[in-house]
């Protein structure tokens, strides 16, 4: 994946970048193009792994086929799978929040942002699809504000070039979703190493 290397102090602020998050799906940002096949398969493990049964919710069919199509990186076929499912179930939570795993992969920010605060809502709400106990949906619900901060270090990297102190807000916003996801799920390891890995690269830029 992509790997940006801090530039030296000399360089202006809007120069500098942290390590992009090595389980992020990839993005394009300045000097890369291509998508991450894995990233597509480490989203899937974390997100996509439920599959519904027969018996399932509303729209489970449809939000199994996304499953299927986003494992085979088929991420427009598996947005457009999940969209359906939400169509026949509007508080199909764990589908708009994998919806808005497609749409990172998709490069579609906006839209990725507005189906993981969906689903922060109905999770929130105590929305889901089968009986679950307190801390898994508190887990998955952590997994919502994980994401939501990727969005965030994705939006960083497309600013850090052209505008410096844009870019550090969105790394601040990354840092402010990935404290909530600790808050949520104390034992989520990822979140705490961005959080000391954005916190050592802020006190460098004295922000």
């Amino acid at each position: 994946m992509l790997r940006t290397a801090p530039l030296r102090a000399r360089r202006s602020p809007d120069r500098r970048s942290i390590a992009p998050d090595p389980a992020a799906p990839r993005i394009a940002v300045p000097g890369a193009v291509a998508r991450a096949t894995w990233g597509a398969r480490w989203a899937c493990a974390c997100v996509l792994g439920l599959a519904l049964a027969g018996c399932g919710p509303a729209g489970a069919k449809d939000y199994n086929q996304g499953i299927e199509h986003f494992r085979a990186a088929q991420y427009a076929d598996a947005a457009a799978a999940l969209e359906r499912a939400i169509a026949e179930n509007a508080d199909f939570a764990e589908a708009h929040h994998s919806l808005g795993v497609c749409q990172i992969q998709l490069e579609q920010l906006d839209q990725a942002a507005a189906s993981l605060d969906r689903a922060r809502a109905l999770f929130d709400a105590g929305t889901v699809t089968d009986t679950e106990d307190k801390k898994t949906v508190a887990q998955k619900l952590a997994l919502v504000h994980r994401h939501l901060g990727l969005i965030e270090e994705h939006r960083y990297q497309r600013q850090m070039l052209s505008d410096g102190d844009a870019a550090i807000a969105h790394l601040k916003l990354a840092k402010a979703q990935y404290e909530k996801t600790r808050s949520l799920d104390p034992d989520e390891p990822h979140a705490k190493q961005r959080i000391e890995q954005i916190e050592a690269f802020l006190a460098r830029l004295d922000r």
